[in-house]
């Protein structure tokens, strides 16, 4: 017997801004609004010959998962990869996943919401601060008792939603951001850095406080730090211009959805004027960043999967699983072809080094 598990993707489009008087009216006017696309794709996961054979029963109806995602941005997309590969990878059951992407907008993320929590979905997996605190209140005031798992959120931000008298929620948060490890990395790369140009969205929460450490951090190296606060992707380019004309020798991202997701619009105003673009995410770098170092968010997906299966598969409830504390495995990412272009000229025998390097890490056993 093939056991196949049912992954779908359905994902609503909004063109503008909606009203909220209109929300309820985003699943119907197709008029007005892309129509709900739901893409099914199945794929085998294992050929038993017999379930017999391996004491497996049969799984006639696969466990249904709601994915609440706040944006499309690279990082965030691994982290949905990590989770619904692993659940793919299941002997013990099939899964059939449902992503809802809110693309940016509070209105149409209320209303995936209302709809996740009236379709009798058997779990919800929440990517990221504001989808996991708006589906968890609201999960409260319906009486739901969907069981709900986070990830992507940072220790923090999970301590302050998450209530100890919760019964139904769990999740994946991360540790402290390596901040001084970035910035020694780029020192390391990059020699006479005097002055840095960090961009960041405050509406993003604990950009704030960091970009304050970060700045008494690059001070202690005699490194003057300026900062601007992005709210929208769409000004990117047009608020960050006028400071490029300052002279910034590195203009340096963090894991921020808003400014990744434009990303492109400082990859050409980096070009243009010979500032090296230093992110917090490899996709940036394939985007055409100099370089980056940053952690992999697949990683957290696919823990956040582990306890799906837990709660679903096993039948643990939620509170008797402690939220898990993930740490990210950062990675130096540097763009070959960007580099030169962007004012960074790394030592020939650090890039015949990082080019030929190949690292064993002995087994915990």
């Amino acid at each position: 017997m093939n056991r196949t598990t049912v992954l779908g993707t359905a994902g609503l489009l909004a063109n503008g801004v909606l009203a909220a008087s209109l929300a309820t009216l985003l699943w119907h006017n197709y008029d007005e609004h892309k129509k709900l696309q739901a893409i099914t794709a199945q794929q085998q996961v294992a050929d038993f010959n017999g379930s017999a054979a391996h004491g497996l029963p049969a799984v006639s109806t696969p466990f249904r998962v709601a994915i609440l995602t706040p944006v499309s941005v690279s990082a965030l997309e691994r982290l949905e990869e990590g989770f619904i590969k692993n659940l793919s990878a299941s002997q013990a059951a099939t899964y059939e996943c449902t992503t809802f992407n809110a693309n940016g907008n509070p209105t149409l993320l209320a209303s995936q919401i209302e709809h996740i929590l009236d379709d009798s979905y058997d779990l919800i997996f929440s990517i990221g601060g504001m989808c996991t605190e708006r589906v968890r209140e609201r999960s409260i005031k319906k009486g739901s008792s969907v069981p709900i798992v986070f990830g992507g959120i940072k220790d923090f931000v999970a301590e302050r939603i998450v209530d100890k008298d919760d019964h139904n929620i769990t999740g994946v948060s991360i540790g402290e951001v390596r901040f001084e490890e970035q910035i020694d990395v780029l020192l390391t790369l990059r020699e006479n850095v005097g002055s840095v140009l960090v961009v960041y969205s405050p509406s993003v929460e604990g950009l704030e406080e960091l970009v304050g450490k970060m700045e008494a951090a690059f001070a202690k190296r005699s490194i003057a730090m300026e900062s601007v606060p992005i709210f929208e992707t769409n000004e990117l380019g047009a608020k960050v211009a006028p400071f490029m004309q300052q002279g910034f020798d590195v203009v340096m991202t963090l894991c921020d959805p808003v400014v990744v997701s434009g990303v492109s619009q400082l990859v050409k105003l980096c070009e243009q004027y010979g500032t090296t673009l230093y992110t917090s995410d490899e996709d940036s770098v394939k985007q055409g960043a100099a370089c980056g170092f940053g952690g992999s968010e697949e990683g957290l997906g696919i823990a956040g999967a582990n306890l799906c299966k837990k709660i679903l598969e096993e039948g643990i409830s939620p509170e008797k699983l402690p939220i898990e504390n993930a740490e990210l495995g950062f990675t130096l990412c540097v763009n070959a072809e960007a580099a030169d272009s962007q004012n960074l000229h790394i030592d020939p025998k650090l890039w015949f080094l990082m080019s030929q390097a190949r690292i064993f890490r002995p087994s915990a056993a």
